[in-house]
Order: C-alpha cells, then sequence, then structure tokens
C-alpha cells in the first residue's frame, strides 16, 4: 500500500534546508516550482543538484525573485535586525520569519524555507545595496504623440534595477558546475504632475503602445539626468486631479556631469 503524502511541516522543512549548502537550496527552488509535494524522507541531494532544477530556478527568479530579495533586505538586512538575529539560533529566526513572508508574499512554505537558508548564508550586503529601490524626482518634460507634442511636468519616480547574478556550486570549483544565473528586468514606476487636466487627457487619448511616448528630466537630489520610454499611462484619482502613472522598461539613469 503506498503511503498518503502529507505535507512537511515548517520544522521539517527546517531540518531538511539547513543540511543542504547555499547552491542546493537554490536548486531546491527550482525543484520545488515544478514538484510542489515531494517526499523529503526519499529526497536525495543528486535528485535536487540537477541541470533541469537550474533551469527551473532561473526561470522562478524572473518573477519572484525580486519580491523575496526585497522581503529580505527591508526586514533582516538593516543593522537592528541583523544584530538581534544573531542573538539567536539560525532556525528560530527563519521559524519567525516564515508566516510573515508567506502570508505577505503567498510564497510556497519549502520555497520560503529554501530561500531563506540560502539568504543567511549568502550575506546579502551587497546584493540589498545594488538592488535596492531608488527614488528620484524633478522637473523636466513629456514627450509624445499627442497634440502639445512636449509637455513640461514635476516627476516622481521609483526605480529597481535589473538584478544580472549568479548562484555558483563551490563544490564543483574549478568546473563549470550547474550555475544558476538570476536575470531579472528593471521596473521603472512613475508619476508626473501635468499644467491642467487638458494635457492630462490629452496624453491619455492619443497614447499608443510603441514607445512613441517618453520622459526626460532632471533629478533634484543628484542633479543626474533620468530619461526613457513610456510602456503605459493611466490615470488614478488618488493621485490627484493632474496626476498621470508611468510605466517604462528602459529608464536610464546618468550621473550628474556637475564637478
Amino acid at each position: 500500500m503506498v503511503k498518503p503524502y502529507m505535507e512537511p511541516t515548517l520544522d521539517e522543512w527546517i531540518t531538511f534546508c539547513e543540511n543542504l549548502t547555499p547552491y542546493q537550496n537554490f536548486a531546491l527552488i527550482g525543484l520545488l516550482s515544478s514538484r510542489p509535494h515531494p517526499f523529503l524522507s526519499i529526497l536525495a541531494t543528486s535528485e535536487i543538484v540537477t541541470e533541469e532544477n537550474a533551469r527551473l530556478a532561473e526561470k522562478w527568479s524572473q518573477s519572484r525573485f525580486r519580491q523575496l530579495l526585497l522581503f529580505y533586505c527591508d526586514n533582516y538586512q538593516k543593522p537592528k535586525a541583523k544584530a538581534a538575529a544573531a542573538l539567536i539560533d539560525k532556525a528560530d529566526v527563519i521559524k519567525s520569519i516564515i508566516p510573515l513572508l508567506v502570508l505577505t508574499l503567498a510564497v510556497p512554505i519549502g520555497i520560503a524555507v529554501a530561500f531563506l537558508h540560502w539568504a543567511f548564508a549568502q550575506i546579502l550586503d551587497d546584493w540589498c545595496q545594488k538592488y535596492s529601490r531608488k527614488k528620484y524626482n524633478g522637473k523636466g518634460k513629456y514627450l509624445g504623440n499627442f497634440p502639445e507634442k512636449e509637455i513640461t511636468g514635476f516627476f516622481d519616480v521609483t526605480y529597481l534595477p535589473p538584478i544580472i547574478d549568479l548562484v555558483e556550486d563551490p563544490a564543483a570549483y574549478p568546473l563549470e558546475g550547474c550555475k544558476i544565473i538570476i536575470k531579472v528586468e528593471s521596473e521603472t514606476d512613475g508619476r508626473i504632475k501635468v499644467p491642467t487636466s487638458k494635457e492630462l487627457k490629452s496624453i491619455q487619448l492619443n497614447f499608443t503602445y510603441d514607445k512613441s511616448n517618453s520622459f526626460d528630466f532632471t533629478d533634484t537630489q543628484s542633479n543626474g539626468r533620468l530619461r526613457g520610454s513610456v510602456d503605459n499611462v493611466s490615470h488614478v484619482a488618488a493621485d490627484g486631479p493632474n496626476v498621470l502613472r508611468f510605466i517604462s522598461s528602459d529608464m536610464e539613469a546618468e550621473p550628474s556631469k556637475s564637478p
């Protein structure tokens, strides 16, 4: 008689993942993305570290990695949080984090536990700094295929830079091994306040999804130049009467040329 499947408990996931290397935990994420209900008691590391699971982990990373990285960096890479975590066992830290992570991001428990074991072992200070949110604001131009052609406005932009990094298996050194390439596209969430509702309606009514609209402004704090094409625009009443939201997938940030 085949033993019925029993979903592993949080303690069982923690015990299983703490016996894996960081690379194995990340490869496990790939496996769990396609096989969410494995029998942990018979799951061998040889089933986890495979070329297929490496590629599945890469595919998973494209849509979910940034969310988990930001959650980790925002909550557990701050000095106070790191100091508090250093005083208690890692398993207890992970056990306290998992419920919030699962509830906030709707992440399966197994993937959440594997990610956190990888994250704590990887020491992500550089990742958190390199891939953190960046905010810009300033005055500049919005250009496009609307009758006015060009409008001066005030910009607020939140930018998440592209993520390109590697998860490597030290056990394979000096050979290539099954490297996992984490690659996530940049995200730009912008707001522009235009002079009147006339310009707002003009942009919306004439907008086309062919990147014919663009923006170009100078950041108030850094004095750097921000520019890019616009993928989509929308008006949300709660933002204000003359405020448009926009999304860009190719924004460029040029550093200030001032000495």
